[in-house]
């Protein structure tokens, strides 16, 4: 919420925003959605007082900046400023071409909000690459960088008691778990890593519909030393977290129908901590953020076997002082924080502006 917080300062902003009531008192204009949002395949049934609030919203705007058009909303909306004649600049990612039945339906809207957009928003060079292949004007796209929520190295941790061997290096992995982001090779690559050493935790934090069946998995190989925890902390708690892990994992692959990662977040979120990080090379526009020598190291997707040789070789880094938490902390300093992703949509809406 940063960012919106800033862009209030310099625009009379009205947002529009789903189950997310914990924002309720930042902001002037704000409208949540208290409804329950029933999901029936790409369609999704919008309350009526949601599409009022819509329509009136856009019909009384100058510009519409719209979010991910994998979202019925989002089409609803991108549709009211067609009927309305309204610029609309879009906050995109760009996506790999798919290859199912209702992909590739979701392909056909995508590219239809992408190419009714006046301009792009969006973060990372790699996203731009997509747009710019599906044929939009490079000069409509706006590039910024990614940028956490929360630093998170600055805020004092909320201490917990964390599950695993006292005293063992924490190897940790926090986010969705989804088949996208790739843990079972996690788990396969500590279960090779933990017959040579036994100094080490996995410590694997989230929710999602893989879980059941990786804790399966564990319990099923006898792999010692890895915990599960629920996922969904506030921002102490979270800090925490990361200031007591050894190394941050995010092992992300490219799925067989085309799904892969825009640029994961939590990269930067463990930067902001200092943690090392072991990432695979699909994260998109955050793989640019782990640098070998100095933040982490990158290793093949799918590949358990050279997530297990990187542990030890950052290990070992860390050990003789290559790679630390105060070299990771001051590389994170340096990278443009929200005051930079706000000046490009600024530049994003004077484009527009400029066009009307």
């Amino acid at each position: 919420m940063p960012f919106f917080v800033l862009l209030e300062e310099s625009y009379d902003l009205t947002l529009f925003v789903k189950a997310e009531s914990r924002f309720d008192r930042l902001f002037k204009n704000i409208y949540v959605s208290k409804k329950n949002i029933v999901k029936t395949g790409i369609v999704q049934r919008i309350p009526l007082s949601d599409l009022f609030l819509m329509i009136r919203s856009v019909k009384n705007s100058d510009i519409v900046v719209s979010s991910f058009a994998n979202d019925f909303y989002t089409i609803v909306l991108k549709l009211l400023t067609v009927v309305f004649r309204k610029k609309i600049v879009t906050w995109e990612e760009g996506r790999d071409t798919p290859d199912s039945f209702i992909q590739r339906i979701k392909w056909i809207i995508y590219k239809w909000c992408i190419k009714r957009s006046d301009a792009i928003f969006t973060l990372g060079e790699v996203h731009k690459k997509t747009f710019e292949r599906i044929g939009v004007n490079p000069i409509k796209i706006f590039v910024s960088n990614e940028y956490p929520a929360t630093n998170y190295g600055k805020l004092e941790g909320k201490p917990i008691v964390l599950p695993g061997e006292t005293g063992n290096k924490t190897i940790l992995y926090l986010g969705r778990i989804l088949e996208v982001k790739g843990i079972i090779y996690l788990i396969n690559s500590f279960k090779a890593l933990i017959k040579e050493r036994n100094d080490f935790n996995l410590l694997i934090i989230g929710d999602g519909p893989e879980k059941k069946g990786l804790m399966d998995l564990v319990e099923r190989e006898k792999i010692a030393n890895v915990n599960f925890m629920a996922g969904i902390y506030d921002d102490g708690i979270k800090s925490f977290i990361f200031k007591n892990s050894y190394i941050g994992i995010v092992p992300s692959i490219k799925l067989d129908n085309g799904t892969s990662e825009g640029g994961p977040l939590v990269v930067l979120e463990y930067l902001s901590t200092g943690l090392p990080i072991i990432g695979s090379d699909r994260l998109g526009s955050s793989n640019k953020y782990i640098i070998s020598g100095l933040s982490g190291l990158i290793v093949a997707e799918k590949d358990s076997i050279g997530i297990r040789n990187a542990i030890l070789q950052l290990d070992t880094e860390i050990q003789n002082g290559i790679i630390s938490r105060v070299k990771i902390k001051d590389y994170f300093s340096q990278i443009p924080d929200h005051t930079g992703q706000v000046r490009v949509l600024k530049s994003a809406i004077n484009f527009v502006n400029k066009e009307h």
